[in-house]
């Protein structure tokens, strides 16, 4: 059986990206790529795109896997959806064992930052509090007109 036409949008450095991208190679699963440069590395801002936000992702965020003609987003449901292909690894990333699943579902939901979830509610949606540093270099990255259209063009403004 041969898995669906996998196409991931990513950024090489992003933690939710490189937690996709190792499930798709534990999974033995071949797929074709597009690094999107996130706007806060990156005047282009592909992110922010009219492109990416009306076609791909309307909140800006990777990664994002189509599989086939659909576009999956949030990166713990996609390694869901991706350990429901079947690849050239027989391997399963998420426990068959409803209790072992619940738990690592609360875990997950714990620890990443998740749409929706309040800020400080949980670990994941804790880090962006502390993300000062982040904020210093994107202003040392680029220039203040660049971060005014940058901010002008994000969804959440």
């Amino acid at each position: 059986m041969s898995s669906p036409n996998l196409f991931l949008y990513h950024a090489e450095w992003s933690l939710c990206s490189q937690m996709v991208r190792v499930a798709l190679y534990e999974k033995g699963l071949e797929f074709d790529h597009k690094i999107i440069r996130l706007c806060d590395h990156y005047e282009e801002a592909d992110n922010l795109s009219k492109d990416y936000l009306a076609e791909i992702n309307p909140t800006g965020v990777v990664p994002v896997l189509k599989i086939g003609d659909e576009f999956v987003r949030d990166s713990a449901y996609i390694i869901e959806r991706i350990d429901s292909l079947e690849g050239s690894n027989n391997i399963k990333l998420w426990p068959d064992n409803i209790i072992d699943n619940d738990n690592l579902r609360k875990w997950v939901y714990d620890t990443t930052i998740t749409e929706g979830v309040a800020i400080g509610k949980t670990l994941g949606t804790s880090i962006p509090l502390f993300s000062t540093g982040l904020i210093e270099t994107l202003i040392k990255r680029l220039s203040y007109k660049a971060i005014f259209n940058i901010l002008m063009r994000h969804p959440r403004r």
